[in-house]
């Protein structure tokens, strides 16, 4: 269910969706590089990032209302980081300042948003192995999205079980009701992740998940990556130091 969530739109076939992980993990981390280093109150280039930020999401023909749902879930933390500067030192020299983070945090976002829809989980984190991301980290962050579906699938069995003893909502001792669910949910969860994971290695699991292809990086594959991070850097340098 997780995974399926995540992987929404990856199933698509676009230009971007058919580049290797490899390529688009490192135009992603490029491209924010730029926009992250860029001059504190300078808003004058965001417009162009902007402007190349439109271009790949209508190359990756994802809906623009899953760019415009993901804007909306940050939208809070970022209203809050850009209000910062205002609130430290009210005034209109602080004005530049918060614009200039709402503008970089909201780029920021639909270059991962984008990032992530157009690749398969299990296939950013080959392509992070392979640019030697840590072992341990990679690991940890798939076991992590495939046991969120087993602990949702724990608290459901025990949600049914409590409401089959009960006839409507409990009446009394609803805190410590709930907690003894909590508890019993932690120890199922844990038994049955011991067995999952037994089941894995006995089937030759060595810490990375098997991905079915073979995959070559190839020129398409480089030019993307030359050309996002040109642009990006080009709109950077023009914005000074």
């Amino acid at each position: 269910m997780t995974l399926s969530l995540i992987d929404t739109h990856a199933h698509l076939d676009s230009p971007l969706h058919r580049l290797d992980p490899r390529a688009k993990i490192g135009a992603c981390f490029l491209a924010l590089l730029a926009v992250a280093s860029a001059p504190r109150g300078a808003i004058a280039g965001y417009w162009a990032y902007y402007a190349i930020l439109g271009v790949l999401l209508l190359l990756s023909r994802v809906p623009l209302r899953y760019f415009a749902s993901r804007c909306l879930l940050a939208s809070p933390f970022v209203v809050m980081a850009a209000a910062l500067p205002l609130l430290a030192a009210p005034g209109p020299a602080s004005l530049p300042v918060s614009a200039s983070l709402l503008l970089r945090a909201f780029a920021a976002v639909l270059l991962l948003a984008l990032l992530t829809a157009t690749c398969r989980f299990h296939h950013l984190l080959w392509g992070l192995r392979r640019l030697r991301a840590p072992e341990v980290l990679t690991t940890v962050t798939g076991l992590m999205v495939r046991y969120i579906d087993l602990l949702v699938e724990e608290w459901q069995r025990a949600e049914r079980a409590r409401e089959s003893r009960l006839c409507g909502p409990p009446r009394s001792g609803t805190v410590r009701l709930h907690a003894r669910q909590v508890a019993l949910v932690f120890l199922r969860s844990w038994e049955r992740a011991d067995r999952v994971y037994a089941a894995m290695l006995a089937r030759g699991f060595s810490g990375e998940m098997p991905l079915w292809g073979r995959r070559v990086f190839r020129g398409t594959d480089a030019f993307y990556v030359a050309a996002v991070a040109g642009a990006f850097a080009t709109v950077r340098w023009t914005q000074g130091l």
